[in-house]
């Protein structure tokens, strides 16, 4: 007989059926609520549902406009995923973090751990939908593969190559220095191109104009700095390094 499980975390999230002019709905409501509570949905409106709790794989389901509650949701012993990184002459890294994303009802569900100092850890409570394994470490660039959990499986590794900076400063022909132009980074090489981070932010210079591009592959890259006031402008061959890139951006 299944046994009902104290502190379980159920969050919803719907749409509710009001539509802005051009056809699309308004807003998203996310609900949340914890063991002894209910969510509560409006009549009527579709939801996606997960819900985790300690030691369990997590679950989402679809509910339909029309269903009525109550509704039971069965959640099974949670997943342990293994996990290996290595620098890239095949060293342990300490204290690697390591991101596993995967998709449960409808949203993404984000791990966050850190590798021990055998450059291992196991990451807990997944589901066993396919997973998007990140790692990264100071001084090297992110790493990415997918994995689905089996039992007895070997650690997935991740291998880090050293990452360096590109160093930028973006100003007018007269000295003033350009905050809020944006970068962009695409190797030249042709070959695989870098791996975006989970959570990541667009590269935007600052209020001295200054940016430092972290953890970029020793290869070239051709670099573009864009401002709404001024000019794009391209870098071609930049290597990362110790050297600062002065730019000038003339204005529109």
């Amino acid at each position: 007989r299944a046994q009902p499980l104290q502190g379980v975390r159920l969050v919803a999230h719907y749409l509710p059926g009001v539509l802005a002019p051009g056809g699309d709905l308004l807003e998203r409501v996310e609900v949340e609520a914890r063991g002894g509570e209910h969510v509560v949905l409006p009549a009527g409106v579709a939801a996606a549902i997960r819900a985790e709790a300690d030691y369990s794989t997590p679950r989402g389901l679809e509910i339909g406009p029309d269903e009525a509650g109550p509704l039971e949701v069965r959640l099974e012993p949670g997943q342990t995923l293994p996990v290996s990184v290595v620098d890239a002459q095949g060293r342990p890294v300490i204290g690697a973090t390591v991101v596993v994303r995967a998709e449960v009802g409808g949203r993404l569900l984000e791990r966050v751990s850190r590798t021990d100092a055998r450059g291992k850890v196991r990451v807990p409570e997944l589901p066993t939908t396919p997973l998007e394994v990140y790692a990264h470490a100071p001084g090297h660039a992110w790493s990415v593969t997918t994995a689905t959990i089996a039992r007895r499986m070997a650690p997935i590794e991740l291998r880090l190559a050293p990452g360096l900076p590109v160093r930028l400063v973006a100003e007018t022909p007269l000295g003033i220095p350009l905050a809020r132009g944006r970068v962009r980074a695409e190797p030249e090489d042709g070959g695989v191109p870098d791996v975006v981070p989970p959570r990541a932010t667009p590269w935007l210079t600052d209020a001295s104009g200054g940016l430092v591009l972290p953890n970029l592959r020793d290869r070239t890259y051709r670099i573009t700095l864009s401002h709404p006031d001024a000019r794009t402008v391209h870098l071609d061959g930049v290597r990362p390094g110790t050297a600062i890139h002065f730019v000038t951006m003339m204005p529109r």
